[in-house]
């Protein structure tokens, strides 16, 4: 999720572009402007309701929220069936641990040497 927040980081980065095409209008404007982006909220925006909801201004980027939230819920059930398929994998992880280099130096140094059927059947 935190390529979701670098995103919107790299939203509030982009120029705004009037001050350069109207630059007569922003003579005496210096500084760089940026474009006005959504940022995240810190904490969940609460939306008011009863009399008190006209006196309470909603939280403009609350829809920000709520879409960090949706990415976040469907993220964590899309992960559910690649826990399931990594785990078909469980009965080889000693196999898949193996460092072919390691495991051939092995071979050689040893005294005897072993048939490669029997080397086969240790693999396989």
């Amino acid at each position: 999720m935190s390529i979701f927040d670098k995103t919107l980081e790299d939203i509030a980065k982009i120029a705004d572009l009037e001050p350069k095409i109207l630059s007569d209008l922003y003579k005496s404007q210096k500084n760089e402007t940026f474009i006005k982006a959504p940022m995240k909220p810190r904490e969940k925006p609460v939306v008011h309701e009863g009399p008190d909801r006209a006196k309470k201004v909603p939280d403009e980027n609350k829809w920000i929220w709520d879409l960090y939230e949706k990415f976040k819920n469907e993220l964590e059930v899309a992960i559910v069936p690649l826990e399931a398929y990594l785990r078909s994998f469980d009965e080889y992880k000693e196999i898949l641990a193996l460092k072919p280099d390691e495991y051939v130096n092995a071979i050689e140094m040893e005294e005897t040497q072993r048939e490669i059927t029997e080397i086969r059947l240790e693999v396989s």
